[in-house]
């Protein structure tokens, strides 16, 4: 369950998005307000868009048209998000979890969330922090799956 958001400021606003892929129009002048806590679910057919919109938002692509903004923490005003750069995004709070097996298998869970996002040499206090920031949202969401746990032992569903 998500907090009412209706009178919410936007934490993130994306604006006539638009991606072409040649003749391939994958996103048609898209618009989408998220209120900070708010939880939305991305659902259409095979070929909707539903990726390439994620992965302009991540910075993996650059929208043909439009904009997307996030909400700075001191005040919440928006800002444009830089587009076609994931370190923007990561800066801003933005995370992808992507929707194909692109994971390391003889990793850990924890490892495979947090790989790319924080550097190797970052010190082991940080790890903790991130660790434990971790275990409250999968205690919070409900899920049952350990960090601990090697990604090779995890079945589809986990």
């Amino acid at each position: 369950m998500t907090p009412d958001s209706s009178d919410a400021a936007p934490a993130l606003r994306l604006r006539g998005i638009t991606k072409r892929f040649g003749a391939l129009l994958a996103n048609d002048g898209i618009d989408l307000d998220l209120a900070r806590g708010e939880v939305l679910a991305l659902l259409g057919e095979n070929g909707a868009g539903k990726t390439t919109l994620m992965n302009i938002l991540f910075g993996h692509y650059v929208a043909d048209a439009g904009t997307v903004e996030v909400a700075v923490p001191e005040g919440g005003t928006l800002v444009p998000l830089r587009p076609g750069s994931p370190q923007a995004a990561l800066a801003a709070g933005i995370g992808m979890v992507h929707q194909h097996f692109a994971l390391a298998d003889n990793l850990s869970v924890f490892d495979n969330i947090v790989l790319g996002s924080q550097p190797l040499w970052r010190p082991a206090l940080r790890r903790r922090e991130t660790r434990a920031r971790l275990a409250a949202l999968i205690e919070a969401s409900g899920l049952a799956v350990p960090l601990d746990a090697p990604v090779s032992g995890l079945s589809v569903g986990e």
